[in-house]
């Protein structure tokens, strides 16, 4: 007689977390593609710094002509648009980097160069599409609540922000995965997101408390004067991105 088959238990958020570190450790070069964009950061701000400093100038003196707006405005939707475009190219490559080391043990540069050109349109269209998913209605409701807020207390406005920002939050949390499952399955960005709400969804309890614990380790960190933003991202960003690598295979 046959024996039943146990059914697979969900893996620990500690467990997941350590194998996070764990994997991390063993392939230090998931670290590049964070200092490549570090780097990329340091330089558009270089480049915005020297090229718009007679325009800045004249802003911070009150000199609001048209053509010195027009120049900046441009400038910062120049210098936006390349950013986000990196951005979307290196993080799409990190989570290839992150799905072999979940399941190959290990990774290589060429993996995220590999994701990148094969998913970062894409993941560029699904960051955008969930930016208004979230984001839109937040202001659309904070608008809403504006005379209320202007007639209220300055402790009721704040709990009032308070309450919005955590609503909005806690609504984003169904989407956060997209990203991850556009480049790890292959998804469209409509598919992506429709899977990314259907697994929270069923998982929404384990994934808020680790995006809770990712927050209170990153945070604290942050804080830290000067190295706190670097530290950030080049330690806690791979381990961010094997852990939920490692959340969404063991929730499949």
């Amino acid at each position: 007689m046959a024996r039943a088959q146990t059914p697979k238990t969900k893996e620990g958020i500690f467990k997941i977390l350590g194998k996070a570190f764990t994997g991390y450790f063993r392939n230090l070069n998931l670290v590049l593609p964070f200092i490549f964009m570090l780097a990329i950061i340091i330089i558009l701000a270089l480049a915005f710094s020297f090229t718009l400093t007679p325009s800045l100038d004249k802003i911070q003196n009150f000199q609001f002509d048209p053509t010195t707006i027009l120049t900046v405005g441009i400038a910062v939707l120049f210098f936006l648009v390349i950013l986000v475009s990196a951005s979307s190219y290196i993080m799409s490559g990190v989570i290839g980097m992150a799905s072999e080391i979940a399941v190959k043990g290990k990774t290589h540069l060429s993996t995220m160069f590999l994701t990148g050109n094969k998913a970062w349109l894409r993941f560029l269209g699904a960051t955008l599409t969930i930016f208004v998913i979230v984001f839109i209605p937040f202001l659309i409701v904070l608008l809403a609540a504006d005379n209320f807020v202007k007639n209220s207390s300055v402790l009721a406005q704040i709990v009032v922000l308070i309450l919005l920002v955590l609503a909005m939050v806690l609504f984003f949390i169904f989407f956060a995965l997209a990203p991850y499952l556009l480049v790890m399955k292959n998804l469209r960005v409509f598919a992506s997101i429709k899977e990314s709400f259907t697994l929270v969804k069923k998982n929404y309890v384990d994934f808020l408390l680790l995006t809770l614990i990712i927050l209170v380790i990153t945070i604290p960190i942050s804080l830290i004067p000067y190295v706190g933003g670097v530290i950030n991202i080049l330690l806690l960003g791979p381990v961010q991105a094997l852990v939920i690598v490692y959340f969404i295979n063991s929730r499949k």
